[in-house]
């Protein structure tokens, strides 16, 4: 079985209960099925997990060299990938598509994708960090879209500050404002195509 798929085998989903149930030191009966088909073969004792995308083509995601790349349950494989160069870089690319309506394109689009990256790890991976920062990278380019951007990162602050008291309520009502203010400046800028893709509208 996959060495990362591992750190999930205290984890399984109560249907009756309709969430999700943790069984520490007890690995789920799942990891099991089909046991007998090969005897011998490996089977999963605990939550250990180890990540051997480190090595090879996938070292290509960045791995953070202060983590050792392994270790017990969901969490700290969680912080394995959240360390990454590739989720910094994928959490700020949405960012970019939300303010911008399309993708980075040029070398100067990824130059500032990189930069963003960089400011949103070293932030402490605040998502309004890389609204902040490309409010800064897109405000010459389209004023309005900027206003609404910078509407977008004090709906993200509310938010998070929300989760942060556990007031799950003001959270959800604030995300559905969130996607509203979005939704403004893509309705003004962008058009849908019939496969899901989005571009500028012409004249934009």
């Amino acid at each position: 079985m996959d060495p990362m798929a591992q750190a999930f085998a205290y984890y399984t989903f109560d249907d009756a209960q309709g969430r999700m149930v943790y069984t520490g030191g007890n690995v789920q009966e799942k990891y099991f099925h089909n046991d007998t088909t090969f005897a011998f073969g490996f089977r999963t004792p605990d939550d250990a997990w180890e990540n051997r995308w480190r090595k090879g083509h996938n070292a290509l995601l960045g791995w953070d060299p202060a983590l050792p790349g392994s270790g017990n349950g969901a969490k700290s494989l969680g912080q394995e990938f959240g360390a990454s160069d590739a989720f910094a870089s994928c959490q700020v690319e949405k960012v970019f598509r939300t303010v911008c309506l399309r993708n980075p394109q040029d070398q100067a689009d990824r130059d500032e994708i990189t930069t963003m990256a960089g400011s949103f790890r070293a932030s402490g991976y605040k998502l309004k960090q890389a609204f902040t920062d490309t409010e800064t990278f897109f405000k010459p380019k389209k004023p309005d879209a900027t206003l609404w951007a910078a509407e977008a990162r004090k709906h993200v602050e509310t938010i998070q500050t929300a989760v942060a008291a556990g007031k799950w309520d003001e959270a959800k009502t604030t995300a559905g404002t969130l996607q509203q203010s979005c939704g403004r400046c893509h309705g003004q800028y962008r058009e849908r195509f019939d496969d899901g893709s989005f571009r500028y509208k012409p004249g934009n």
